[in-house]
């Protein structure tokens, strides 16, 4: 083995090729910041629109991941053409497409395609909620996938692997994973950050889709081995559909306390499915701390703007 060999396996373990299509997933994931810095210069210059409006946005941006349950039991169990992995991941990639392609045409100003059919804020809000959409559902498949590529029967041997090995190795591939994503995330932000004032928030958001679409192709040329379809239950797909369809209802009109009523709503038809799925201890107690940790308010985009303002950030 060549010294770069010995120090990559000192570093990252014994890697497999297998890993690739969940690793080249959460990079695209993570790859969703480069244009991070774009947004918030965008959103404080020249979108008009005012902090109580962005920090209403970030809230119905948030909702997609508050049915990441419902699309994990669909990639387990509904075929899509067949296809129960990448047919999942090309959609999730057409939604970011989407919501990236409202925002390349957005930031154009009085040339832009869509306000002529709009405000600002209404197609602002779209892009970010079939964005948020988009990369939920990648980042379901690549969890689903992390499984997928641990092989529990060995081949050497064709016998099943020790519980303990597996759970080992699965545990690696999450690390590997989070890795990744940390990693695309750190340095796309910087470079994203870097390059706004030179080429412009178009062709930043241009490229960032660009950026997030190669690692999706890559990981859709990479075979996939998925395990056998799960029962469909019912009741998670009819009630998580229907929240799907309540929540896009209230976002679409203007309703007193509208936030405050799918909050209610939303705890409600989690703890549902929750007790569908079966309620343990371990559940309630992840369940809560969970909640205790997404509950937490952010400062919204004040802090940015007043150090933009204070200590003049570029």
């Amino acid at each position: 083995m060549t010294f770069a060999g010995r120090v990559f396996k000192k570093l990252f373990g014994d890697f497999r090729l297998r890993y690739i299509p969940p690793l080249a997933v959460y990079f695209a994931f993570g790859a969703g910041a480069f244009s991070s810095v774009a947004y918030t210069f965008w959103e404080k210059k020249e979108s008009g629109l005012s902090q109580p409006d962005l920090i209403n946005i970030g809230f119905w941006a948030g909702l997609p991941w508050m049915v990441k349950m419902v699309s994990g039991h669909m990639v387990d169990s509904v075929r899509i053409f067949g296809s129960r992995r990448k047919i999942y991941i090309l959609l999730g990639a057409g939604f970011v497409a989407l919501g990236q392609g409202i925002m390349i045409d957005l930031v154009r100003g009085s040339a832009s395609f869509v306000l002529q059919y709009g405000s600002i804020g209404k197609w602002y809000l779209l892009s970010a909620v079939i964005t948020a959409f988009g990369f939920m559902l990648q980042d379901v498949v690549a969890d689903a996938m992390t499984k997928d590529v641990v092989h529990e029967i060995d081949p050497a041997t064709n016998r099943k692997r020790n519980e303990k090995d597996i759970n080992a190795e699965l545990g690696y591939v999450q690390w590997l994973g989070r890795t990744v994503m940390m990693f695309s995330i750190a340095t796309l932000v910087a470079v994203g950050g870097w390059l706004t004032p030179t080429l412009g928030f178009r062709t930043v958001f241009t490229v960032q889709l660009i950026i997030c679409s190669i690692p999706v192709v890559i990981a859709l040329f990479f075979p996939v081995k998925t395990p056998p379809r799960s029962e469909i239950n019912w009741w998670v797909l009819g009630v998580g559909i229907l929240f799907g369809a309540f929540v896009i209802g209230f976002g679409s009109v203007k309703i007193p306390y509208s936030q405050e009523i799918v909050f209610v709503v939303s705890l409600a038809v989690i703890s549902f499915l929750i007790s569908r799925l079966g309620i343990t201890r371990q559940v309630v107690c992840a369940a809560i701390v969970i909640f205790l940790f997404r509950a937490v308010p952010g400062a919204g985009p004040g802090v940015s703007w007043w150090m933009i303002d204070a200590f003049k950030f570029d």
